[in-house]
């Protein structure tokens, strides 16, 4: 027994007191083998065997072996709660149900687990609430920016949390330059239309500096263009703009703000502007903070100059907005003034730069395309040239400036009696001039050049000593038919001029219509 070994039990034969001794030994022999066993068994189950709850069952000891047993029972007892606590928590962390805590008394090293597990969970709890909150906020209610504040991590858990609250300021950043982006955009977009539903390049940059102005809440802006033939800046076009002796409405190259933007072709954004400049309204006045002067550049050619000025200053959103516009604005107008100066020379080489009628080169190039026109319709076709009466004798008589002025004012005429849109009238040379125009029959057109001729009979024209002249008169050769019975405009032409040489032979002041 001393040395551990329980199997052995007295067997030699004995009476008496001595046989009392024997099976008092015997009977603790058994005792101690049975404690030692279940001690071994309970301990083996929780050690090594990992069975919780295995309880030491000894028959018939007491005093201190029923104590070592109790006390055996009782930590393993113990750690069946502590153990089984922890492991319900642990797995109740594992499946996602951060609710549960260690609640099973503890102390020392096994009331530090418990605190540190709980401690955990805590933590665990309270980071799963702030990144739920901050994925909800961003995913589903698209609020962007939003931070989880989670309090006492570290490690591994204050760098995903560093990293969600990452994830959701760049996302918000993102979202501000979008939404940026898009205002920009959507600007840009307005005033391009603005732009388009206007006909001429003067209401294009009316449209474009109201425009501009109102949606950048600027208080005042004009819009400058260039002239090369003077190679200066001249204002076309004003937003809330009250003119003034201080600020000139042309800036040549080089000379104030305008004028040097327009020369380095790069904007000037200044900060302070003088006290004198005011933004006025019908009640109030404000002081200018800002002004931002931007060369219109298309292709590196200056188109003109923008000027914008605000009494709250211009923010990086706004001035990034105009850095964007204004170039939208120079390719609109380039190609807006190209198309007018385009207009302007097709005008000029068609037009008779005396009277503003058609000249001859226009007449011997629409003539055609009318006659064909009105040969595929089957119509009549209404031919006259005409010309005044002596007008190398009152010219002679009166002056070639004085001829001048007959010739346009007979022009008037002739342009005031010609009012449908497919009717021309030409000045064909010198005195002659030429009317092609439409009649539903030759009747028609006979009394259409007569109202004509009465017209400029009418005319009153005066010299430089205010005293009436003559009244101008003129004789016309009249061409009324089928289209389809003309050969050609050579042919019209020629046939017509002798109707007006007849006319003229029979007396002046007369219309010869063709038979």
């Amino acid at each position: 027994v001393a040395k551990g070994d329980l199997s052995q039990k007295i067997t030699v034969d004995a009476n008496g007191e001595v046989r009392e001794l024997k099976n008092t030994i015997n009977v603790m022999v058994d005792q101690l083998s049975q404690f030692a066993a279940e001690v071994s068994r309970v301990a083996k189950e929780v050690g090594t065997d990992g069975l919780l709850g295995g309880q030491a069952r000894v028959d018939g000891v007491s005093g201190t072996w029923l104590g070592l047993t109790n006390n055996v029972n009782g930590m393993a007892e113990s750690l069946t709660a502590q153990v089984r606590n922890i492991a319900d928590v642990t797995k109740a962390v594992a499946k996602g149900d951060l609710s549960q805590k260690i609640t099973v008394d503890a102390n020392g090293e096994v009331q530090d687990l418990k605190n540190t597990i709980n401690v955990m969970v805590d933590q665990l709890s309270q980071f799963a609430a702030e990144v739920s909150r901050v994925a909800k906020e961003v995913g589903t209610e698209g609020l962007l920016g939003g931070q989880a504040r989670v309090e006492g991590v570290s490690g591994t858990w204050l760098d995903l949390t560093n990293n969600i609250n990452n994830m959701s300021r760049s996302l918000a950043e993102v979202d501000a330059t979008n939404r940026q982006q898009n205002w920009i955009k959507d600007g840009i977009s307005i005033l391009s239309k603005e732009i388009l539903q206007k006909d001429s390049i003067s209401e294009q940059i009316s449209a474009a500096i109201n425009q501009l102005s109102r949606y950048i809440n600027a208080g005042m802006g004009v819009i400058y263009l260039y002239d090369s033939t003077k190679d200066t800046l001249e204002l076309e076009a004003s937003y809330a703009y009250t003119e003034s002796k201080n600020l000139p409405s042309t800036f040549k190259m080089g000379h104030g703000v305008v004028g040097q933007a327009a020369q380095e072709k790069k904007p000037i954004l200044l900060t302070s502007a003088p006290e004198a400049l005011l933004i006025r309204t019908a009640t109030t006045e404000y002081e200018v903070l800002n002004t931002y002067t931007s060369p219109l550049i298309f292709e590196g050619r200056l188109v003109g100059v923008a000027e914008l000025a605000s009494y709250t200053g211009f923010t990086p959103e706004k001035l990034e907005y105009l850095e964007s516009a204004l170039p939208v604005l120079a390719s609109s107008f380039y190609a807006s003034l190209q198309l007018r100066d385009k207009k302007r020379l097709e005008s000029i080489s068609i037009t008779d730069a005396l009277t503003g009628l058609f000249n001859r080169g226009h007449f011997d190039v629409i003539t055609p395309r009318l006659l064909n026109r009105s040969k595929r319709n089957d119509s009549l076709f209404c031919f006259t040239l005409l010309d005044i009466d002596y007008f190398k004798k009152f010219n002679d008589q009166y002056g070639h400036q004085m001829g001048d002025e007959v010739l346009k004012e007979v022009a008037a005429i002739l342009q005031s009696h010609v009012t449908r849109e497919d009717d021309y009238c030409f000045r064909i040379g010198g005195e002659e001039f030429a009317i092609i125009f439409s009649a539903v029959s030759r009747k028609k057109a006979f009394d259409f050049m007569t109202r004509v001729k009465d017209s400029i009979e009418d005319l009153e024209i005066y010299n430089k000593e205010e005293k009436k002249i003559n009244h101008i008169t003129i004789s016309a050769g009249l061409t009324c038919k089928k289209a389809a019975e003309i050969e050609n405009v050579g042919v019209l032409f020629k046939d017509t001029d002798k109707l007006l040489y007849m006319a003229k032979e029979a007396g002046r002041n007369r219309i010869i219509q063709n038979e």
